[in-house]
């Protein structure tokens, strides 16, 4: 059922989506972000999760509670100190949720656990690493609720993570993903010809890319991605030697959410995104084929995970997610 949510008002001033989205993640709102959160980042401790293939991935974990475990998932290039992050895991953490903020494969400085490089692909590995998260959160024998929250291509690793990791549709209570990337082809297009994202996100994965050549030499051809002028020419030459598919095309339709992809969801599920986002075009969202669990919210304002309800630069979206979570 897709649903128009008119709830969030930007403030006057605050309404540019590029305000937004940059605001959001950046400047001034770091400090505030971070101190706010404190008690989350002193509860917090790092653990190396080995999943069933070897692959290891970084969680940053607050203690077992009985309210309940809600596990976070971090945007491309972003990591578990991302200000969304962040932010919603203190305003959980405040209300006695147990909150994992989970480090995709090469993120948050975690590039030395993999020799292999992180691609958009990977999703049955973090579907493993949470799998096991719960395992081990959950005292034996009993039942907590568990959510799962994923932000733009967080938010795309969290819906196919439902979709097709079939031992988790018991455990998982509710399933939200936050402006999530769903035409992984479109969107690197748009972004390879935007001045402001495209240019953010080529010298971020370039940068990326250059430290993980320098931890292995022997992953040569990174140094032709890292040559690519944009994020289009840099797939092109990334998607043959470090993904399981033979060309760039194949590679970005593997993680695509258009048509029907979603139809196979069994998880009560929930889409918020914003008619105004940047980097994600709202008609791939509004094209996506509904099944009966899923719920989708458009506002009119809000840019790429922005939100931001005031000039203190709080999030209009912690109020939603917890409402979503702890309603």
């Amino acid at each position: 059922m897709k649903k128009k949510l008119a709830d969030y008002h930007p403030p006057k001033g605050l309404a540019n989506r590029h305000l937004q989205t940059i605001l959001s993640t950046t400047g001034p709102r770091r400090f505030w972000v971070e101190k706010r959160a404190r008690r989350l980042l002193e509860k917090s401790n790092p653990k190396i999760v080995t999943t069933k293939d070897n692959v290891r991935l970084q969680v940053w974990q607050t203690p077992s509670t009985e309210k309940g475990h809600v596990i976070l998932l971090h945007g491309w290039e972003g990591s578990a100190r991302s200000l969304y992050m962040l932010s919603l895991g203190n305003r959980l953490h405040e209300l006695g949720y147990q909150v994992s903020r989970l480090n995709f494969r090469d993120h948050g400085n975690t590039r030395h656990l993999n020799r292999e490089p992180f691609t958009s692909t990977r999703h049955q590995e973090v579907g493993d690493a949470i799998r096991l998260i719960l395992e081990e959160s959950t005292p034996p024998g009993k039942r907590q609720n568990n959510y799962l929250v994923g932000f733009s291509l967080g938010g795309n690793f969290a819906l196919r993570i439902a979709i097709d990791a079939s031992e988790l549709t018991n455990s998982l209570d509710k399933v939200i993903a936050v402006c999530p990337l769903i035409n992984p082809a479109a969107t690197v297009e748009s972004l390879s010809n935007s001045i402001i994202y495209g240019r953010y996100f080529t010298r971020r994965w370039k940068s990326g890319l250059e430290a993980k050549l320098m931890l292995y030499p022997e992953l040569k051809a990174l140094e032709k991605v890292i040559s690519g002028k944009n994020l289009t020419e840099m797939h092109y030459h990334f998607a043959p030697h470090f993904s399981e598919y033979p060309d760039c095309n194949r590679y970005l339709s593997a993680y695509s959410l258009t048509g029907n992809r979603l139809q196979a969801l069994q998880v009560n599920s929930h889409i918020i995104a914003s008619q105004d986002d940047p980097i994600i075009n709202i008609e791939d969202i509004r094209q996506i084929h509904t099944p009966p669990c899923l719920q989708i919210e458009i506002t009119d304002k809000g840019g790429h995970c922005g939100y931001l309800q005031n000039y203190k630069l709080e999030s209009w979206l912690d109020d939603r997610l917890v409402e979503l979570i702890d309603g």
